[in-house]
């Protein structure tokens, strides 16, 4: 346990005195030795009331923004034909720049070199039939335990 120090009427009276002159707990408690809370604690039992510090308004400091350079940098894209997937062997292998909303958006490949299957959409989903049959999987039927719920 740490050890706490008892308030000496010396202490009392200098937290008193500093309470007048619109300081606040932190800065009495830093002053005095001893924390916020204590200083705080030992106001409240004693019925020493604070005077608040200037209530004026602090003015802001003015932060002028960074300059900010708002041009866009494109970069090639390097679109290199990646093999067709075996599902779907007529795929268009289109850049994402150059996708409409009706073609799939089927990702074949990585990074910048990433290209869409491009096949109309299947159904309101945003992949062709092949590739909807992929990623959408059928419910399974719910088991036992889960039927008692």
């Amino acid at each position: 346990m740490k050890f706490q120090k008892k308030w000496s009427q010396k202490d009392t009276a200098t937290l008193r005195k500093l309470a007048k002159t619109g300081k606040s707990f932190r800065q009495i408690g830093v002053l005095i030795g001893y924390t916020r809370n204590a200083c705080i604690g030992k106001a409240r039992r004693e019925g020493i009331e604070k005077v608040p510090a200037d209530t004026a308004p602090r003015p802001k400091k003015f932060v002028p923004e960074k300059e900010v350079n708002w041009t866009i940098k494109h970069r090639p894209i390097k679109a290199t034909p990646i093999p067709p997937d075996i599902k779907a062997p007529d795929m268009l292998l289109i850049p994402m720049i150059k996708l409409t909303s009706n073609n799939c958006r089927y990702p074949i490949g990585e990074d910048e070199n990433t290209l869409f299957c491009g096949l109309p959409r299947h159904r309101g989903r945003p992949y062709c039939e092949r590739h909807a049959d992929v990623c959408y999987k059928p419910m399974l039927p719910p088991t036992r335990s889960a039927q008692k719920l």
